[in-house]
């Protein structure tokens, strides 16, 4: 480097063909010694990882192992107020008050129409009859080709991607 800085003054105040051939070949020297210390580098920082590990892994192995822990149910309260600790009597406990909430104690709906406001909008009868038609094939691509492919999923559990 020091030889470089001066040749480089050198040939600031007096050029010469011998000083810039002599200016590439170190340039050229110094890129070749910048290149083996970077590989030197690389080298020794693999031997280091090799030899101490990487120290992070313990401690996300261990987090991992604590979150799965605590994302468990061992134990839940029936509507009693009594403790379920049996894997099988919480699974059933948790089907059954899904269930609950989601199933209707109705056997069947009334058919009666619904009484309509008139702030309700309401469809022209040339409108319900544009749509009480069946769907063409070209309607359904068009519907299905517009949706988004990897968004929610629909009540299957699949994306629109799937199919």
């Amino acid at each position: 480097m020091a030889r470089l800085d001066g040749i480089q003054c050198t040939l600031s105040i007096r050029p010469s063909n011998f000083l810039l051939n002599l200016e590439n070949a170190l340039l050229k020297e110094l890129d070749m010694v910048l290149n083996q210390e970077e590989e030197l580098w690389a080298l020794k920082s693999r031997v280091n990882w090799m030899i101490q590990g990487d120290k992070n892994t313990a401690f996300y192995h261990v987090s991992t192992l604590v979150r799965r822990k605590r994302n468990q149910i061992v134990a839940i309260k029936d509507a009693m107020g009594e403790w379920l600790l049996e894997e099988d009597e919480v699974k059933e406990f948790v089907k059954n008050s899904f269930n609950d909430v989601y199933t209707t104690s109705l056997l069947s709906a009334s058919r009666a129409a619904p009484e309509r406001s008139q702030w309700q909008a309401s469809l022209i009868e040339e409108e319900k009859t544009s749509i009480s038609g069946a769907a063409t094939e070209d309607e359904v691509k068009a519907a299905l080709w517009s949706l988004k492919a990897f968004k929610a999923p629909g009540p299957d559990g699949l994306h629109a991607g799937f199919f």
